[in-house]
């Protein structure tokens, strides 16, 4: 049985930086929604907001976090698995990386996430953070609670098909969730893993235009994993990662009322123009 100690311990290497191809271009044509199927979208806005339970109103206090991630659909189980394509991965990296209309972007940042059971049977996340410069290393743990979620298939013309540079997206996950944070001394000192993530992510971030304070952000992450530490840092070494993307609204800088439909309808067309 392996087990690991809670608390700030161990240690990341920063990962070298990605380097683009591309020259400094303004991204408008990058996230531009190409979309004429309005009906469809509305189709897919009513599904999930059905789907989420997500109430007609929602204030910046009613929900922490609400994000969409791009994969596929299991064809055994029927389960959203959380992957796009490695090389559209990549190419999609450098198309925001050309873009200079970000607020403000990251340089890729490393960390570490245990995830083990509490007291109370919750699965608690500990994620070791390493600065993107240094190796100075920050500690964070949560409990993620999740309010609502709904998976659905994405096919054309929400999503162009491209026979050259394939993305392996068909399908969409959509969840709102809500982090409660976990202080250390409720925690056992020592902990048996269910299981460890090394994640290596670099985000984009846009400010609202239509809910002033609130903001986007497009996260892309490459994943390797394990049972346990030594088996994650194996993957690393000699595996390939698991690649995501995922579009997050964070609404906790926004003091007006939200209408989730139009915050969902943002979020779609956003994701959507990722895929075209």
């Amino acid at each position: 049985m392996s087990t690991c100690r809670t608390g700030p311990h161990g240690a990341c290497t920063p990962p070298p930086p990605v380097k683009s191809r591309l020259g400094p271009t303004n991204c408008s044509n990058n996230i531009r929604v190409q979309v004429e199927d309005h009906t469809m979208i509305a189709e897919a806005i009513s599904r999930l907001t059905q789907g989420i339970g997500l109430p007609e109103h929602l204030h910046n206090q009613g929900y922490k976090e609400l994000e969409a991630r791009l994969g596929r659909l299991d064809p055994n189980t029927g389960q959203f698995v959380s992957e796009v394509d490695q090389l559209w991965f990549t190419t999609l990296q450098r198309r925001l990386d050309a873009c200079t209309d970000w607020l403000r972007k990251t340089h890729w940042v490393e960390s570490e996430d245990v995830f083990f059971k509490d007291q109370d049977g919750r699965t608690v996340r500990q994620s070791r953070v390493c600065g993107p410069n240094t190796c100075q290393v920050s500690l964070q743990t949560i409990y993620k609670e999740r309010l609502g979620c709904d998976s659905m298939p994405l096919a054309p013309p929400m999503v162009a098909t491209n026979e050259i540079l394939p993305s392996g997206v068909t399908a969409l996950r959509v969840a709102q969730s809500h982090e409660h944070p976990v202080e250390l001394e409720t925690l056992p000192l020592i902990v048996e893993p269910l299981h460890v993530c090394i994640k290596q992510r670099k985000s984009f971030l846009l400010a609202s235009t239509t809910h002033p304070g609130a903001m986007w952000s497009f996260d892309l992450t490459r994943r390797w994993h394990g049972h346990t530490r030594e088996a994650a840092e194996e993957h690393q070494t000699e595996g390939t990662p698991v690649c995501e993307v995922e579009v997050e609204f964070d609404a906790a800088g926004c003091k007006q009322q939200l209408e989730s439909k139009t915050v969902l309808t943002s979020m779609l067309h956003k994701v959507i123009s990722l895929l075209q």
